[in-house]
């Protein structure tokens, strides 16, 4: 489930609860989804480090790298090249696939990598 508030996506992976549009309560998780000026790539920020270092990693189809969180977000169906820097990764979508199909099937693999 996403809301838009104030142009910014929110996304909330665990159940929420919503009464006349408001958000109530519910279970928010440590990854953070953000929209860029690029409407095929979103920003997923984690409360920490994913990559060590200052050094920026991106796979692009058909690379590998030797961080396996962005190997098994290459393999999502839909997903173009990934972009990873500190604590965010940045997935680019194919231009044919929509957002909804996508943004659980991230937050999955992200999460499933304990961030």
């Amino acid at each position: 489930m996403h809301l838009i508030h104030n142009d910014e996506m929110v996304f909330f992976y665990k159940i929420c609860y919503i009464y006349d549009g408001i958000m109530i309560g519910g279970i928010f998780v440590a990854i953070r989804p953000e929209g860029t000026p690029n409407p095929n790539a979103v920003k997923f920020t984690s409360d920490t480090v994913i990559f060590e270092g200052n050094d920026s990693v991106s796979v692009m189809p058909g690379d590998t790298s030797e961080h396996e969180v962005l190997n098994e977000l290459m393999k999502l169906e839909g997903v173009d090249n990934v972009f990873g820097y500190q604590n965010f990764i940045t997935v680019n979508k194919q231009f044919d696939v929509e957002w909804d199909h996508l943004l659980n099937k991230i937050i999955e693999v992200i999460e499933s990598y304990g961030y």
